[in-house]
C-alpha cells in the first residue's frame, strides 16, 4: 500500500469534524466573545464575537459548521477521549 497519501492523526482532525457552540448563557464564558468553535473532543478552538466569525472560521478551516446544544457540548467533553 502506498502511504504517500496518509493523513496523521493532527492532519485528519483538522479535516472534518467540529462544531459552532453559543455560549451566551454560559456561567464563565467570554460575554465579549460568546460563539465557540469546538473540536471533536469538546475543547474549545477559537472563540468570536459574533455567529458568522464563528462559521466563517470553522468553514475556513473544513471544520462544521453546525451548531450544538449545552447537552450535546456536555457529551462530548465527558466521553472518552479518541
Amino acid at each position: 500500500m502506498n502511504n504517500e497519501n496518509r493523513l496523521d492523526d493532527n492532519a485528519l482532525d483538522n479535516v472534518a469534524g467540529g462544531y459552532v457552540f453559543n455560549a451566551q448563557y454560559v456561567t464563565g464564558a467570554d460575554r465579549n466573545n460568546p460563539w465557540e468553535v469546538i473540536d471533536n473532543n469538546g475543547d474549545t478552538v477559537a472563540r468570536f464575537a459574533n455567529k458568522d466569525q464563528a462559521m466563517g472560521y470553522a468553514s475556513g478551516r473544513g471544520l462544521s459548521t453546525q451548531e450544538i446544544s449545552w447537552d450535546f457540548l456536555s457529551g462530548l467533553r465527558s466521553a472518552p477521549r479518541r
